[in-house]
């Protein structure tokens, strides 16, 4: 088995503004597994709030390789890499690499039924009047998702509302309000039909949350990011998002969905 492993960067259209952090461009590593026939192929971003970067996931990689195509299997990525983009790419890269050799698609090997997913439309950080335009523009998506800060939250909501009364709304914080806020918010996204309230609360700071009732459902984005922290966040949020870059790959995305 060879491994390569490439850097490569996707300039945005627009800049993506979230609480505290600002995208221009997606930078991935891709990690294509090879026995000469078949190849499998993963990528991954990284988890920008624990400082990965494409070099610090391509050099988590390499430092590996030579390990890997000696013999390659999926407990010995679990074994070798942490949580994280490197682990991700390298993890959905064999699973990849085994559905072609099979034949098979991911979903069979795995005895899944396919289903109909509903996906959302996000709408980054902007003034409430911005928001509500974007809103707008996004007609053809029924299902929002709206990244806000501490700055007119509440007024970005109803901009958006306005503009947008048949969608579906899910608000992402991001960490970037307070208890304090929250409590003060909620009712307002209760009376504007959000469905659910993302990562209100910074990593660390969410111990308040365990016995808070929130009129809002929560999810836990940042404060679950792999099944070492699926125990605490299951005490305090109502929903945890799955991310592949933040686990470290499908393996552990599917062992969160049987937590």
């Amino acid at each position: 088995m060879k491994i390569s492993i490439e850097k490569i960067s996707w300039e945005m259209n627009a800049p993506f503004a979230i609480t505290g952090y600002v995208f221009d461009a997606s930078h991935t590593v891709r990690v294509t597994l090879s026995d000469g026939q078949v190849r499998g192929r993963g990528e991954a971003c990284g988890v920008y709030y624990h400082d990965e970067t494409v070099d610090s996931m391509a050099a988590q990689l390499e430092a590996i390789a030579s390990q890997l195509e000696k013999g390659l299997s999926g407990e010995l990525i679990q074994q070798l890499l942490p949580p994280g983009g490197a682990r991700n790419a390298l993890d959905c890269a064999f699973w990849d690499y085994r559905a072609k050799s099979s034949g098979k698609s991911i979903w069979q090997l795995l005895k899944i039924r396919p289903k109909n997913l509903r996906t959302v439309f996000t709408l980054g950080m902007d003034s409430p009047q911005r928001m509500g335009e974007q809103a707008a523009a996004s007609s053809l998506f029924e299902n929002l998702k709206i990244k806000l800060g501490s700055e007119q939250p509440i007024e970005c909501l109803e901009a958006i509302r306005a503009a947008r009364p048949d969608a579906n709304l899910i608000v992402d914080v991001n960490q970037g309000w307070t208890f304090a806020e929250l409590k003060e918010y909620v009712p307002h996204a209760k009376r504007l039909g959000i469905a659910m309230i993302e990562q209100p609360l910074p990593i660390g700071a969410d111990e308040e949350l365990e016995f808070f009732r929130s009129d809002v459902p929560l999810g836990a984005d940042e404060s679950c990011c792999h099944l070492g922290e699926f125990e605490t966040a299951a005490s305090r949020y109502d929903v945890i998002n799955i991310k592949l870059d933040k686990c470290g790959g499908l393996t552990e995305g599917l062992a969160l969905v049987e937590s």
